[in-house]
């Protein structure tokens, strides 16, 4: 599969995943974004975070989140939301 066409679509099974509650899938697709070196694209990195999100996985998004080289406001709506849903904030 070509970079392009993983960049583009990895966010969109991410985001499929997270609606579905499917914490697995969003493992198994995070390892293959951790292999492929795609989580120094900022994009991919975002929506690996809104995925384990939206499946309420705290630590999985404060461990993800730590360790992202680049952050942005999306980085940090996505930390924050998952806190907020869990009442930690």
């Amino acid at each position: 599969m070509g970079l392009f066409l993983m960049i583009f679509l990895l966010p969109k099974i991410l985001k499929a995943c997270g609606n579905c509650g499917d914490v697995e899938a969003c493992k198994l697709i995070h390892s293959m974004v951790i292999r492929s070196g795609m989580n120094h694209e900022i994009h991919v990195s975002n929506s690996v975070l809104g995925a384990y999100s939206k499946c309420g996985m705290l630590g999985s998004v404060r461990r993800f989140f730590e360790n992202m080289e680049e952050k942005d406001i999306v980085s940090w709506n996505s930390v924050i939301t998952t806190y907020c849903n869990k009442g930690v904030l």
